[in-house]
């Protein structure tokens, strides 16, 4: 069972290296399309983008979120979520396009 495991990991490794190593572009699309996706969860409210308060993530985000309410941690959530697509993005086009 574990060899057949591991040989199925080491297909969809190859896989994956070939599907992205001659197109970094599909990388980017399907990075930014997930963060697009929260995003948008984000400014709906589904319950899936924000954790359960009894769930430990940290100092300032249960400090956050027992001091505020679940829209702040929500606002928070978003900032760094543009701010990492922000980030994405300063790097692929640095590297790709200039």
């Amino acid at each position: 069972m574990r060899e057949t495991f591991l040989a199925f990991t080491d297909k969809l490794k190859l896989f994956f290296s070939e599907f992205f190593d001659g197109h970094p572009l599909r990388m980017y699309l399907g990075v930014m399309s997930v963060l697009l996706l929260y995003q948008y969860g984000l400014i709906r409210d589904w319950n899936w983008t924000v954790p359960s308060p009894t769930l430990k993530q940290g100092f300032w985000m249960n400090f956050i979120f027992e001091n505020y309410n679940r829209k702040t941690y929500r606002i928070v959530l978003s900032i760094i979520n543009i701010l990492t697509m922000l980030f994405i993005s300063f790097l692929f086009y640095s590297k790709y396009v200039m």
